[in-house]
C-alpha cells in the first residue's frame, strides 16, 4: 500500500510539472538528470527525475547519525526516485539528486538549530513555502503503530515560544494523500487573490475569479478529507486561511 501512494503522489507531481513547464532550474544538474529536450533559457536547465540508487543500508546509516527513524513512506519515496525538486508551494521536499543526495540531507539536518530540531525528535526535509516560516519536519517522536508520525512545521521566527512547531498532516501517509490531491491541479489551491485584486470594471475578470474560487474550494474539500485528524482537523486553519470549503 506504501509503494503506491507514493508511487501515485510521484506520478501526480510529475504530470503536473511537466503540464505547468516546472522541469527546469537553475545551477548545476548531475549530468544524468539532465534533460535535453527541454531548452536552456537564461541559465535554467531542464531536468528529468530518474530511478534511485539509494539503498535501505545508506537510509539505515543516516537513521543511525541523526539517532532517529524516518517514517517508511518517506524512506518509499527516497528509494524510489531522485529529483531536482518537489514544490507544492506551502510543501517544498529538499532535492534529492543522485551522487549528493546525502550531503544535501546532513546539510539539511545541521541547519538553523539541531539541538531544537533534531534534538526533540524532529527530521527536516523541506521547507514551508506559505509563509517561509521555517522547516517542514517528520515528528518521530510520536510514532504510530506502523513506524509513520505526524508532519510538522518548525517555526524559526517563534523559537522558545507556542508557536514554534505547528501541525500540517497527522502522518506523512496522509500527507502524500493530500498532496496527490493537490497535484492534480495545474494552480496552487491552497492560494486564492480575492475579489479586490481584480479589476472591478471587468465582469470577465470577476466572472473568472469566482469560478476559481469555486474550484480550488472542491480540491480543498477533497484535500482536508483525506486527513480529517491533520490538515482536516488541528491544521485546518493553516490550510484553510486564504481558501476555506465553507
Amino acid at each position: 500500500m506504501i509503494q503506491s501512494i507514493v508511487e501515485g503522489f510521484l506520478n501526480a507531481y510529475f504530470e503536473h510539472a511537466r503540464r505547468t513547464n516546472q522541469l527546469r532550474r537553475p545551477g548545476k544538474i548531475p549530468i544524468e538528470m539532465l534533460d535535453e529536450s527541454i531548452p536552456e533559457s537564461e541559465g535554467w536547465f531542464g531536468w528529468k527525475p530518474i530511478p534511485s540508487q539509494v539503498t535501505d543500508s545508506e537510509l539505515n546509516l543516516l537513521e543511525t547519525v541523526i539517532g532517529l527513524k524516518y517514517p517508511p513512506p518517506y524512506r518509499q519515496l527516497l528509494k524510489a526516485v531522485h529529483y531536482m525538486e518537489i514544490d507544492f508551494g506551502p510543501v517544498r521536499f529538499e532535492p534529492h539528486p543522485v551522487g549528493t543526495w546525502q550531503d544535501r540531507l546532513k546539510k539539511l539536518y545541521k541547519a538553523y538549530c539541531p539541538k531544537r530540531i533534531l534534538g526533540t525528535g524532529l527530521i527536516p526535509f523541506g521547507s514551508e513555502g506559505m509563509w517561509d516560516a521555517g522547516l517542514i519536519c517528520f515528528d518521530s517522536k510520536h510514532t504510530d503503530g506502523d513506524g509513520d508520525c505526524p508532519v510538522v512545521c518548525w517555526n524559526h521566527e517563534f523559537v522558545g515560544k507556542e508557536k514554534e512547531v505547528f501541525p500540517l498532516f497527522s502522518s506523512s501517509l496522509r500527507m502524500f494523500k493530500c498532496l496527490t490531491v493537490a497535484g492534480r491541479s495545474d494552480s496552487n489551491f491552497a492560494y486564492f487573490h480575492a475579489e479586490s485584486d481584480i479589476d472591478a470594471d471587468s465582469e470577465q475578470g470577476m466572472e473568472n475569479t469566482h469560478d476559481d474560487l469555486a474550484a480550488k474550494q472542491e480540491i480543498m474539500r477533497e484535500f482536508l478529507g483525506l486527513d480529517p485528524e491533520g490538515a482536516g482537523g488541528v491544521a485546518r486553519k493553516y490550510w484553510t486561511q486564504y481558501v476555506d470549503p465553507k
